[in-house]
Parts: structure tokens; sequence; C-alpha cells
């Protein structure tokens, strides 16, 4: 998680979003997915921000955020 923030306060976000997959794949905590996405949505890859804010409300669908999530995944899923 930390490596993958800091990836992503410098900027590398694909980077920053492969952190996060891996640390997803070690420890499956909802937010690596998350993080993924807002990492791929920051390097305007919608698509794959998309999809990833979707695998984060499968994965955790009644996450405390789960309204702002899916008013990423629209707005992502409308950007590409």
């Amino acid at each position: 998680m930390e490596r993958g923030q800091g990836l992503f306060a410098q900027g590398r976000f694909i980077e920053a979003a492969e952190e996060f997959q891996r640390a997803y794949e070690a420890h499956p905590f909802s937010a690596f997915v998350y993080n993924a996405g807002v990492a791929y949505e920051r390097q305007n890859d919608y698509r794959r921000a998309a999809d990833f804010f979707a695998r984060y409300l499968e994965r955790d669908p009644d996450a405390s955020d789960r309204d702002a999530v899916r008013s990423e995944l629209a707005k992502t899923a409308t950007s590409w």
C-alpha cells in the first residue's frame, strides 16, 4: 500500500496501479482495487479506471462510499 501511495504521489500512476494490484493479490482488501482505479483515472485511462471501480463495487457492495464510487464509475465509463 505504501509503495503504491508513494508512486501515486510522484505522479507515476501506471506503476502505482500495478503496485495496488500486487498488493491486492497479497492481501485482498477492496481498497487496493479502488486505489488502482483512481490511479488509472489520473492517467486518463478511463476504461481501466471504470473496470477497477466496477470490481471494487463487486468485491465490496456494501462499502460506505459505494454511491460516490458509482458516480465515479459512471463518469469514467462515459469518458472513453
